[in-house]
């Protein structure tokens, strides 16, 4: 055994030794020069030698380009080498296409960078997005530049050439991280912009999140379009997209749940954001959710008497979103007594109170923790709004809205709650409600935001109309006749 093993370990020995040695390589040089020699910073180029070993590109040396004589490089004969240019930065502007192969004799290389100044915008929509570092090229590629814009989503800076790129566009606030395909274009007639970075150009993209900030990874997105248009998407890691919006004026809900320690369900829900879409390019194109918890409203429906009304329906107006609803309506008990969900935060509240032997009524309420008395009224009158449809240009992009004792409320809505009747004459839009609450009224064409900063108090927009409703009577009133 001692014997064989001896054998094994001779022969192993001998072939190894028998192995021809690797040939030790010839080294010769090749000269390289740049012209200018610094970079559009006034800085020094970098030039860097990539040996391709593999398949892959590896830096065998990294040199500053010396000012007024060639930079000397030392390469293996017959193995393939690349030259990249980088900036004092680290920024790669130039890379060779192709890999050269060493030989004895080489010209000098002399390498001659452009350095075009462009000017450019950044937008997220219609909107310019600040301090959003871009990244033309790829550090993996033959070119990457960084540059960053401005608080006013503008930049300025040098690319090594004119033509298409491929941009990718980091951001902190808000957090997202896009690439496009954008066209630089030398601007040399007057024009302000040399490319614009459009990282949203369609449609609306965004985030749900806590109060906190924190990404709320699973939950629902709601879309409500202009003509009647609803799209539902669900959200499975935090982020969602709606791809082809209608223009003019859409609004976006979201909702979510958790669990608490004793594993009850409880509901996160969301304001409503307005988006305002033109030519398919939505404003803001971004949009970050905050999903709150749900408290509870307590109140009570009293007759003039004061006894308590069973079985009315209630609901929260989301005045400052959009004059909608959006919580699902309760009912009060035998005593009149009710619970109604609301966001955590909310500090007051829009309600709406319908119960068939009353009149409707809308008031603004205090959200604390007593119970709320609404005291509701046997005899109401019919109101008639007449206003242009929906997307007439005498509007200019507002939204006809109905005021009424501190709440905001669109009149489709308010006629679907009492069960009124709508007309439609192709040009104008009629709205009847009956046994709705005495008092005075307003109906005023607003902006979104407008309506999103409306406090309660007397409407005082342009253009508007005004009247007061008597008791068992009827007011019209008709917006741009």
């Amino acid at each position: 055994m001692v014997r064989l093993s001896l054998l094994f370990a001779f022969l192993s020995v001998t072939s190894v030794a028998d192995d021809p040695p690797l040939p030790a390589p010839h080294w010769v040089s090749v000269q390289v020069r740049v012209v200018p020699p610094v970079d559009p910073a006034g800085k020094s180029w970098k030039v860097q030698l990539l040996e391709r070993r593999e398949g892959k590109d590896e830096i065998v040396s990294d040199e500053p380009a010396p000012e007024n004589r060639s930079l000397e490089l030392r390469v293996a004969e017959k193995r393939f080498y690349s030259l990249r240019l980088r900036t004092g930065d680290g920024d790669i502007w130039f890379t060779d296409p192709d890999p050269f192969e060493a030989k004895g004799e080489m010209p000098v290389r002399v390498i001659e960078p452009k350095a075009l100044k462009v000017r450019g915008l950044v937008t997220l929509g219609k909107r310019p997005l600040a301090k959003a570092q871009l990244a033309f090229g790829n550090e993996a590629g033959p070119e990457s530049i960084s540059l960053t814009s401005k608080e006013d989503g503008t930049f300025v800076g040098f690319l090594p050439r004119f033509g298409r790129w491929h941009v990718t566009s980091r951001s902190e606030s808000p957090h997202l991280h896009r690439e496009v395909d954008v066209d630089v274009i030398h601007s040399d007639r007057g024009a302000e912009l040399d490319v614009e970075v459009r990282l949203i150009p369609r449609g609306v993209e965004g985030e749900l999140v806590d109060v906190d900030g924190h990404r709320i990874m699973k939950g629902m997105v709601n879309q409500f379009g202009p003509s009647g248009d609803h799209a539902d998407e669900r959200v499975e890691r935090g982020t969602f997209r709606f791809e082809r919006l209608n223009d003019g004026a859409n609004s976006f809900e979201a909702s979510a749940g958790y669990r608490d320690e004793d594993g009850k369900l409880h509901s996160l829900r969301s304001e409503t954001t307005d988006v305002t879409v033109e030519a398919g390019t939505a404003d803001p194109a971004w949009l970050q959710i905050v999903l709150r918890r749900e408290v509870g409203l307590k109140g009570r429906v009293v007759s003039p008497a004061g006894s308590g009304v069973p079985r009315a329906t209630v609901l929260f107006i989301e005045t400052k979103g959009g004059a909608h609803t959006w919580f699902v309506p309760k009912r009060s008990g035998a005593d009149g007594r009710f619970t109604l969900p609301l966001r955590e935060g909310t500090s007051e509240a829009c309600v709406a109170v319908i119960q068939g032997s009353f009149s409707a009524r809308l008031t603004r309420v205090q959200v604390t923790g007593d119970e709320q008395e609404l005291s509701l009224s046997p005899l109401g009158g019919t109101l008639l709004v007449d206003a242009p449809f929906w997307n007439s240009k005498r509007l200019e992009d507002k939204r006809v809205v109905v005021f009424h004792a501190g709440c905001a409320i669109y009149p489709a809505v308010l006629q679907n709650l009492v069960k009124g009747s709508h007309g439609d004459t192709g040009v104008r839009w009629t709205y009847r409600m009956q046994r709705v609450e005495h008092g005075p009224y307003s109906v005023c064409a607003v902006t979104n935001s407008e309506l999103a900063a409306y406090d309660g108090r007397a409407a005082a927009f342009e253009p508007c109309v005004y009247g007061v409703l008597a008791p068992g009577g009827m007011l019209e009133l008709k917006l741009l006749p």
